[in-house]
């Protein structure tokens, strides 16, 4: 477990610097909102290992509560058993939303320089993304080239061997 938290620590502290590299060296700023989606943001805001822990707690907190409530008639102890339930269900809600929104999630990190960003369809300016820049990776084209989906939302085609695919967790 130590090693896993020191791996996933430098892979965040290199990422980081890759993108600082990134901003520095390209003027357009727009491109490198680094602010993720919604969804995935809610995913990584607490460790999974944390709210399966957080789930399980409150569900054995709202059973004795409950037993004990149940035994001795106790509003006080009913009141902490719906308490305990609720927190069960919204940390197991939040670990399934989790789970099921980061294993949909595909990342992908730009290795070649420069890479133009193009219209998958139609016209549009092709926009140089820099090396080193965490982009989604939404779906492979016939064509052979990537969909991919920028840190801010704007979405466009690159070539497949301009990319490497980050590992799931």
């Amino acid at each position: 477990p130590a090693l896993a938290e020191d791996l996933a620590h430098n892979l965040g502290v290199a990422r980081d610097q890759l993108a600082e590299a990134s901003r520095r060296r390209h003027r357009i700023l727009h491109i490198f909102d680094e602010s993720p989606e919604l969804g995935v943001a809610v995913a990584r805001a607490a460790p999974q290992s944390a709210l399966a822990i957080g789930t399980i707690f409150a569900a054995w907190l709202a059973l004795m509560a409950g037993i004990g409530a149940h035994r001795r008639r106790d509003r006080r102890l009913a009141v902490v058993a719906a308490a305990a339930l609720l927190l069960h269900l919204a940390s197991a809600g939040w670990l399934w939303q989790a789970r099921t929104t980061l294993a949909d999630a595909h990342y992908a990190v730009l290795v070649d320089g420069d890479t133009p960003l193009d219209a998958c369809s139609g016209v549009g300016e092709p926009i140089d993304l820099p090396e080193g820049l965490e982009v989604r990776r939404l779906v492979t084209r016939p064509d052979g080239r990537v969909e991919i989906r920028l840190p801010n939302g704007r979405r466009g085609c690159v070539p497949a061997a301009a990319l490497y695919d980050v590992p799931s967790a």
